[in-house]
């Protein structure tokens, strides 16, 4: 399922966020989280800073046992923490790029790139990903370049820990690894390519159709006697689309409806149109964001005028916004279109099936299986903002405590102290 952007979560505008948190007590795990939790609140509060803190946020993913929203650079740092309470526990090769159960283990590269792909699209503003942990790092990773090269960066102060050997690693991932991650989270796309093409060649309804049901009704079309082909909008159109949206993906959610311009005429496409003039994709995006930002229709804008119905639409009250098609997924069914159109020889195939494939309850559903299209750029971006905290503290109530000695220096009377707090209380 992808994200709307009626979905974005968006702590700018919300008065008050509640989350649902599927926390488990009684676990040294979970106290460890709590007890980080509380030394940020502890620390940013007293610092002055504007902040909202979230604990086991479940809509963040993996990243969810601490989710700190800066309010002034406008940035998530979402935290995912794992407690070792047995003595040397090292963190291996394996242990970061696991040869089998890649989504089980502890600190797999791959189930976290899976859960960033997941946060970029649930909220807006830039990120920071940690791995935080006790545990410590194996010193033949040392020697595994091949694989990942491991640096010291810099993090927030209020994320340092003083503790005997606690340091922040960069991952560099080699290009084996690039591609090797890339596979495994576009391994569920492409079976679903095989499955379309079971069913157009074989008439066969397999079960990661029936997964993706959701997914599919913007790909397949069914009549009333069971004959599936593909969707009028399931064309050449789709590459155009899914590249402009990666140009304007970043400020996407940014850009607001505005008032259509009398000058701009947006008329919708025929279906099937397949014939897109070559276009600087670049420039219109550009001329895009001029167009929402400062309400600016350029000549490069009105040149190319006709193509600015794929992505847009005019609202009951006579506005210009980007359609709600225009989102994330539309890159994974644009890889989708081109497989397939390499792979079938007709694209036009109607197929005749015993059984009704798309019914209202599966399409309602809204805990359908997320599908993404994953390349280079992605990888290298997540690494970029991953920060592998090891050899952390075992336990953090002494810093808890630090904290309040220094709470305790500080004079503020009772009804500051209670505006301050509630100032930075995120969900009830």
């Amino acid at each position: 399922m992808a994200c709307s952007k009626r979905d974005v979560t968006d702590p700018e505008t919300a008065k008050l966020l509640t989350y649902e948190s599927s926390i488990k007590s009684g676990t040294h795990g979970e106290l460890y989280q709590k007890q980080l939790a509380l030394v940020l609140l502890l620390r940013l509060t007293r610092q002055e800073k504007n902040f909202r803190l979230a604990y086991e946020l479940t809509s963040a993913d993996k990243f969810g046992d601490v989710v700190l929203y800066d309010r002034t650079a406008k940035q998530w740092i979402v935290v995912q923490t794992k407690h070792s309470d047995g003595k040397d526990s090292k963190i291996d090769l394996n242990g970061l790029l696991p040869k089998t159960n890649r989504e089980k283990g502890d600190f797999s590269l791959y189930k976290y790139f899976y859960s960033y792909m997941i946060d970029r699209n649930r909220f807006k503003g830039k990120f920071k990903f940690v791995l935080f942990t006790n545990k410590k790092l194996d010193e033949k990773l040392k020697t595994a370049e091949n694989f990942v090269t491991i640096k010291d960066r810099y993090v927030d102060e209020f994320l340092r820990f003083t503790s005997d050997g606690a340091t922040q690693k960069l991952l560099i991932p080699s290009e084996f690894t690039i591609q090797s991650i890339m596979e495994y989270t576009n391994r569920d796309l492409y079976s679903l390519k095989d499955a379309i093409k079971q069913l157009f060649i074989k008439g066969i309804i397999t079960d990661q159709l029936l997964k993706y049901k959701a997914y599919l009704k913007d790909v397949l079309k069914e009549t009333k006697n069971y004959q599936i082909s593909f969707a009028d909008t399931f064309n050449e159109s789709l590459i155009f689309i899914s590249e402009l949206y990666k140009l304007l993906q970043s400020e996407l959610q940014n850009l607001k409806p505005i008032v259509k311009p009398p000058e701009l005429d947006v008329k919708e496409m025929e279906h099937g149109s397949t014939n897109l003039p070559s276009v600087d994709l670049k420039h219109l995006a550009d001329a895009i964001e001029d167009l929402f930002r400062n309400g600016i229709v350029s000549d490069y804008l009105k040149k190319f005028e006709n193509l600015l119905a794929l992505i847009l639409t005019t609202t009951a009250n006579g506005q210009l916004a980007f359609k709600d098609t225009f989102r994330s997924d539309v890159i994974s069914k644009a890889e989708l279109y081109r497989m397939l159109k390499a792979e079938l020889n007709d694209m036009e195939t109607v197929i005749s099936t015993e059984q009704k494939f798309f019914d209202g309850k599966a399409l309602r559903n809204k805990h359908n299986s997320l599908l993404f299209y994953a390349e280079e750029s992605d990888v290298r971006h997540f690494f970029e903002l991953l920060t592998l905290s090891v050899n952390q503290p075992v336990e953090l109530e002494s810093f808890i405590i630090e904290e309040l000695y220094l709470w305790m220096r500080m004079w503020l009377r009772p009804d500051v102290l209670d505006r301050r707090w509630h100032a930075q209380r995120w969900a009830s």
